[in-house]
């Protein structure tokens, strides 16, 4: 048996990694085995591309709640990283409703951070906003794409579910049709199937009686911890610093 080392670089995400590999011969032939720092390269790349096939930001991955600003008053943050330690002892049948009256509290981005956080633990994870879901269930019947996708929906551990309830965000027709395939679904989810669900919201639970209905609010109401987020940041990526 004969080892060698060839030293190589490739790039990943815009970074030279050294691949580094050993080339072991064998009677079959030369066997090649890659550095550790390349294939824990490769796995991280594989994870971005996965995350943002589910609706998670590829800046997040390196993300985690110690990346909050503000004083996180209801103390939130505490809570949440125990929901995450404690996911498949305690909470992976759990749901959160973030909310808050204001724009740009970082509910989205939280939210995100723990589906990430939950896909790095190999857990099944997906984020799409409200709008979308709707859409999907609307076409589920005639469009395969889509029902396949609502079965996936409904059975991922950990689903986030964006600008929920916002009736400037979702489309709603007259009669409302749509609002019984809602509520199948997150009937289904949330108490048949009981897999954790994070809803992040502009409007408190109690205003959902209006547009949604008294079921919709009854059945969020009693399955879901509410936290609401007050803290108001401007924007956690520079924007002006892209461009310079």
């Amino acid at each position: 048996m004969v080892e060698g080392s060839i030293p190589e670089y490739g790039i990943i995400q815009g970074t030279r990694v050294l691949k580094g590999y050993s080339v072991v011969t064998e009677e079959d032939g030369e066997v090649f085995h890659y550095s550790k720092q390349w294939i824990a390269a490769v796995a991280r790349e594989r994870i971005r591309l996965d995350l943002a096939t589910r609706g998670i930001d590829q800046t997040l991955l390196d993300w985690d709640l110690t990346r909050y600003r503000g004083d996180d008053t209801p103390g939130n943050i505490p809570l949440l990283q125990r929901f995450l330690t404690e996911f498949d002892s305690r909470f992976k049948s759990a749901h959160l409703y973030m909310w808050s009256k204001y724009n740009s509290t970082q509910k989205t981005t939280t939210a995100k951070i723990l589906a990430k956080t939950l896909a790095l633990q190999g857990k099944s994870v997906w984020v799409l906003t409200m709008g979308e879901l709707v859409q999907k269930l609307k076409n589920q019947d005639f469009h395969e794409p889509d029902a396949d996708l609502i079965r996936t929906l409904s059975m991922v551990d950990f689903l986030v579910i964006d600008d929920a309830f916002d009736v400037r965000k979702v489309t709603l027709y007259k009669s409302g049709y749509q609002l019984s395939f809602l509520d199948t679904f997150l009937r289904k989810r949330l108490e048949g199937n009981r897999l954790s669900t994070c809803f992040t919201s502009n409007y408190a639970v109690g205003e959902l009686t209006e547009v949604f209905g008294c079921s919709l609010k009854a059945l969020v109401e009693r399955n879901t911890r509410q936290l609401e987020f007050n803290d108001h940041v401007e924007g956690l990526i520079n924007v002006e610093e892209l461009w310079k």
